[in-house]
């Protein structure tokens, strides 16, 4: 069991953050801030991986995490900082209190779709909440996603949706494939070049929703962005 950092007694208590007007888009900083769990989908290959990485350097830098990725190709981590810590799984991360912990395969990690699961899912998704953690989850077929579990998410961030809607969710009524209709249709109002550089947010607690622009890590590179094809080579 690894060494967990100490608990920041009394932080989570502290931390003040403005709510911003529903006519401002507000930072990342503000949609995605400790003791939360938050949702990343999106087509393949519309930037969920660089997207998560940004937010893995910027938060932890800025609410003072240890940055953990799960379900990572091992030989990347020589294109990471050295603080980055990889695990297998999310069971391994739990035991990390102060920290922002990255799971690039939601899909295999966590079984949203299993309704026989429900109880494990709720408390693996309710737990940063005791742990002083932010959870991060990138999945990459957004039909796996139940909407029973969507109150349990602080923000919903959506990549670029697929591009046959019928196929990311499980009918035309469902919460998850309004929010991807809503999202493709702003998608489509920007160039085909800066579709991978936006995002668009469903911020629950700050009740606001929009697009808002994402950069990619300062070490960011070619190599992380194929780290799956160069994995199975």
């Amino acid at each position: 069991m690894p060494i967990a950092p100490k608990p920041r007694k009394g932080k989570i208590m502290t931390l003040t953050l403005e709510q911003p007007k529903t006519d401002i888009t507000p930072s990342w900083t503000d949609i995605v801030t400790p003791s939360s769990t938050n949702l990343i989908i999106g087509t393949m290959g519309s930037g969920k991986t660089g997207l998560s990485f940004h937010l893995l350097e910027r938060l932890s830098q800025r609410f003072e995490l240890f940055p953990i990725i799960v379900g990572y190709p091992r030989k990347m981590k020589h294109l990471m900082p050295p603080r980055y810590l990889i695990l297998d799984t999310l069971e391994e991360a739990q035991e990390w209190t102060d920290s922002i912990i990255f799971v690039d395969e939601g899909d295999i990690q966590i079984p949203l779709e299993n309704a026989k699961m429900r109880k494990h899912v709720v408390n693996l998704l309710s737990l940063p909440r005791q742990r002083n953690q932010i959870l991060l989850l990138a999945f990459h077929f957004p039909r796996l996603v139940l909407s029973r579990y969507l109150p349990y998410f602080s923000s919903i961030i959506i990549k670029r949706p697929p591009f046959l809607l019928e196929f990311a969710s499980k009918g035309k009524n469902d919460v998850l494939m309004k929010m991807m209709e809503t999202a493709e249709s702003h998608f489509r109002e920007l160039p085909i070049n800066d579709t991978q550089k936006h995002s668009y947010v469903v911020a629950s607690q700050l009740r606001w929703q929009g697009m808002i622009s994402n950069p990619l890590p300062s070490f960011w590179s070619n190599e992380l962005s194929r780290a799956w094809a160069l994995n199975e080579e």
